[in-house]
């Protein structure tokens, strides 16, 4: 009888702390992601993520297109740098190490497909 109070017992310290809930989208990023989804743009970001950066969670902008810079932000939605991207594929400069250094990706949203053009095909 001991023995089965003691399996439960370290059953349940196996299964660790809950998780903590995921933080919300700030409300300046999903109006930004709600206008990228009511443009009609041709070319928009390839993605919107978050990250960990620095022991922050961090929102990132890909480029739209060939040699744009990608747009990192804090939580705030200050813009932190341009940590790649432009003529050189390395950004800005201000965040040389964020893509080395990020963890904890976490796609927000990515646009949807768009119907090809006769003149694409």
């Amino acid at each position: 009888m001991r023995y089965a109070a003691l399996l439960v017992v370290l059953s349940l310290g196996c299964r660790g702390a809950p998780r903590a809930a995921e933080p919300a989208t700030p409300a300046w990023l999903a109006a930004r992601i709600k206008g990228l989804e009511d443009s009609s743009a041709v070319n928009p970001p390839e993605f919107v993520a978050s990250y960990s950066y620095q022991g922050h969670t961090v929102y990132y902008v890909a480029p739209r297109c060939c040699d744009q810079y990608s747009v990192l932000y804090d939580s705030t939605g200050t813009e932190l740098c341009a940590p790649d991207g432009g003529i050189t594929g390395r950004g800005d400069g201000r965040c040389p190490e964020f893509i080395a250094q990020r963890t904890n990706e976490k796609i927000l949203w990515r646009p949807a497909a768009r119907p090809r053009s006769h003149m694409e095909q």
